[in-house]
């Protein structure tokens, strides 16, 4: 009875945690010592130079990171929606 009435509340955490750990950008920074482990946010800011920005290759890169974000947007929304508002006071 009570897992039924939670999931809009565990749907909006793991989206709420999932957007989190995707956008980190400091702690792969700070961890990563080698090229292979880097992650696309790491990348797209190695792609800008002092001298020139090749912005084809960055606004391909942020598609890139953007599609995770948006498709799980689009398949949980109405989730997101239900936890978020199953909180609220009526009144």
């Amino acid at each position: 009875m009570v897992l039924p009435l939670s999931i809009p509340g565990i749907a909006t955490l793991g989206v709420y945690s999932f957007l989190n750990h995707w956008n980190m950008y400091l702690w792969p920074l700070l961890t990563t010592n080698r090229e292979e482990m880097r992650t696309v946010q790491i990348g797209i800011g190695m792609l800008q130079f002092e001298e020139m920005n090749s912005w084809n290759l960055i606004l391909s890169g942020v598609l890139l990171l953007l599609l995770p974000s948006l498709l799980l947007l689009g398949l949980g929304l109405k989730p997101l929606v239900r936890g978020i508002t199953a909180g609220a006071l009526k009144g």
